[in-house]
């Protein structure tokens, strides 16, 4: 079965829903029609309240904090690796 981009767009929109309503907010998020080209969207419907943009600022911060680290441990284990050793 083919997942198609308004099952990507709903599936996604009600993970962002659940992942806000687990932190105690409200915010409604709906799928929107596929674009052309084929892009997918969700919007978020209302203003968010200062907590959940803080929320939003903290998640992104915090995941982009995690990827420079885990790029900085790749690099650290592939120059090892070079070196003739992983431990």
């Amino acid at each position: 079965m083919t997942t198609t981009a308004r099952e990507v767009a709903a599936r996604t929109a009600r993970e962002l829903h659940d992942a806000f309503r687990v932190h105690g907010h409200a915010v409604q998020v709906v799928a929107e029609p596929c674009a052309e080209g084929g892009e997918v969207y969700v919007s978020l419907f209302g203003p968010l309240r200062v907590a959940e943009a803080r929320l939003v600022a903290e998640a992104l911060l915090a995941y982009r904090a995690t990827e420079r680290r885990l790029s900085a441990e790749v690099a650290a284990v592939n120059a090892r690796s070079r070196r003739g050793g992983l431990g």
